[in-house]
Order: structure tokens, then C-alpha cells, then sequence
């Protein structure tokens, strides 16, 4: 499995729509850029701390991210699949700001959220750097961001088409790619975000979060009311699902992170993709739902864009 956990470029949603209504936006960026304000006056570790994935309830992990039994409860354990790490901003000044979540979709190319970037104001010598990282360790990558495409027709604020597609200056060889599915996720089926535990964000071990994926009506009624009120996203199931977890969350940072499963394919453990984190769906509380956009329903967009295989889940294993 490839994916990420990243950081931030706007400081709130507030801010996100002030930009949209003045038009501010950018075709350029790189693979991870989230919604919220640079942090240039924290050290790296601490912005990881900050945008790293929140494991909600009470967890202590030791050095090695060694859980204790609560992890069982809350359905969170130790990724198997190869996890990569993130996207990071690297003004001319110097120094980079980790921004972002993505996956890797093939060789070349990596996909997140349009939001993460679309709205990323650039100045020139701006790039953006992404960092692989698997799982176990050995393996440590960097790749630039060279082209990035959005999907045609993106709507902010219904949180529809919420993708982009991201090409690398040379291919990764050395991890797998996700799969994305051909359906829509179930109601009721448990997924997985990914992210590092806040109390050690050093290290190589990503611990997997398990969300349920709730119903249309259940995904229109959390989301009604929640500022800003310019967004009115309908949950079709189709495009557009929403899920939630007792104890685990997405947080800030995480824009565009990929909701997928572990399942055995050709005898190795691959990660499928069902859907990709949404503009204005972060809110840190695992008693809140977050929203992700399926990718099927943008097939032509990643087929004309990316060399991405599709799969049929249910003529897969998944991995328990």
C-alpha cells in the first residue's frame, strides 16, 4: 500500500473561502498541499506532531509504537501493506512544510485531493517534494512533482470531483501502488485511514484507524450545520460517502488521504482504494464523520491521466 500523512496550508475553511470568492487559485503545487496556513515558525517534528494522524482514546505506544490492548477495541493496529510518507512545500527560502495526503495510483503518478492544491497560492521557485517511506524501514525516496492535473469538474463546495492526479519527475519502483475499486464502498463496511501516532511521528510503522462507512442519511444529517454553511455536498453513496470510528480520526493535514482496505492480491498484500479524503470534512473527532470522494466515479479522469488499474473488490481476500 502507498499513502501519506501531510500537513497544512490554510489556517481554516474561513480562509479556503475567501480565496474561492476572490478567485485566488493555481494549476501548479505539488502532491501535497493542504487547507491551511504554512507553519514556518515550527520545527519539522512538531508540524508532523500536529497533522499527523490523531489515534483517539486511551492508547500509549512505546518507541516502537507498541500499542496496548485498547488498540484492539478501537481497531487499530500496525499497517501490513507498504505505507509511503508525504508531500512537502519547499519555498526558495528554503526549509520544507509538510502539507498534504496522497497515494500513489502507478509508477508515476500520485492522487489527492484537488482542494489540497487548487487553491495553493505559488510564487515563483516554489516546488513540492514527495517522500516515500515503507513501512518497516529501508526505504527512504524523494521524488518532484512535475505536472498536476484536476479532475474537469470539480465543485468545492458540493465536494464532488475533489481529485487530482499528480506526476512525478521519475518513477517508483520499489513499493506498489494502490488498486483503485471499480464500486462504491457499502454502508457498513470498515475501511482504514492511515497516519502515525502523535506520540512518536518518527516512526516507519503507520498504524491503521478502522471508519465504518455510515449512510447517506446518516452523512447528511452530521453535515448539516457545520460552518462555513457555503458547502452543501449531497451524500449519494456513489460519489460522494462519508464514514466515522469511535476512536479514530482525520485531522488536520490530511486532506485528500486515501479511505482503503488491505486485501491479498497475487499472494501480496495490496491496498484498494475506495475513496479520497474531501474539501471541508477534517475535523479531528472521532464522534464526527469525515467525507471521501470515490475515484470510480471519475474513471475516465484517472484513465486518461494515469495508467491506475482498477479492481473489483469483491473478487478479492481481504487482509484481517
Amino acid at each position: 500500500m502507498d499513502i501519506f500523512s501531510h500537513g497544512v496550508r490554510y489556517s481554516s475553511l474561513s480562509e479556503l473561502d475567501d480565496l474561492e470568492q476572490k478567485n485566488i487559485g493555481s494549476n501548479f503545487g505539488k502532491p501535497l498541499v493542504f487547507l491551511t496556513i504554512l507553519l514556518p515558525m515550527l520545527k519539522a517534528s512538531q508540524i508532523r506532531m500536529l497533522i499527523r494522524l490523531s489515534l483517539i482514546g486511551w492508547i500509549f505506544f512505546s518507541q516502537d509504537i507498541n500499542a496496548s490492548p485498547m488498540v484492539d477495541i478501537c481497531s487499530q493496529r500496525n499497517a501490513k501493506s507498504d505505507a509511503v510518507g508525504g508531500l512537502y512545500f519547499l519555498p526558495p527560502s528554503g526549509g520544507e512544510t509538510l502539507v498534504c495526503a496522497a497515494c500513489l495510483i502507478d509508477t508515476m503518478n500520485v492522487a489527492t485531493s484537488s482542494s489540497c492544491i487548487r487553491y495553493q497560492v505559488q510564487s515563483p521557485g516554489d516546488r513540492w517534494q514527495f517522500k516515500f517511506q515503507k513501512v518497516g524501514g529501508g526505504f527512504k525516496k524523494s521524488r518532484f512533482v512535475t505536472q498536476i492535473t484536476h479532475a474537469p469538474n470539480f465543485q468545492m463546495y458540493q465536494m464532488t470531483g475533489d481529485f487530482a492526479i499528480l506526476k512525478l519527475d521519475t518513477p517508483i519502483v520499489e513499493i506498489h501502488p494502490v488498486l483503485i475499486s471499480n464500486k462504491a464502498p457499502r454502508v457498513g463496511s470498515k475501511l482504514h485511514i492511515f497516519g502515525v501516532a502523535p506520540a512518536n511521528p518518527e516512526t516507519e510503522k503507520m498504524i491503521m484507524g478502522t471508519l465504518t462507512v455510515q449512510s447517506t442519511d446518516t452523512c447528511q444529517l452530521a453535515f448539516e450545520g457545520k460552518p462555513p454553511n457555503l458547502y452543501t455536498p449531497k451524500y449519494d453513496g456513489k460519489q460522494l460517502f462519508c464514514a466515522k470510528s469511535q476512536c479514530s480520526a482525520v485531522c488536520e493535514g490530511e486532506l485528500g488521504m486515501p479511505f482503503a482496505r488491505e486485501d491479498i492480491v497475487n499472494n501480496t498484500v495490496r491496498l484498494i482504494l475506495y475513496g479520497i479524503q474531501a474539501s471541508a470534512s477534517v475535523e479531528c473527532d472521532p464522534r464526527k464523520t469525515s467525507s471521501y470522494g470515490v475515484p470510480f466515479s471519475h474513471e475516465n479522469f484517472f484513465e486518461s491521466y494515469s495508467k491506475a488499474d482498477f479492481v473489483d473488490p469483491e473478487n478479492l481476500n481481504p487482509l484481517e
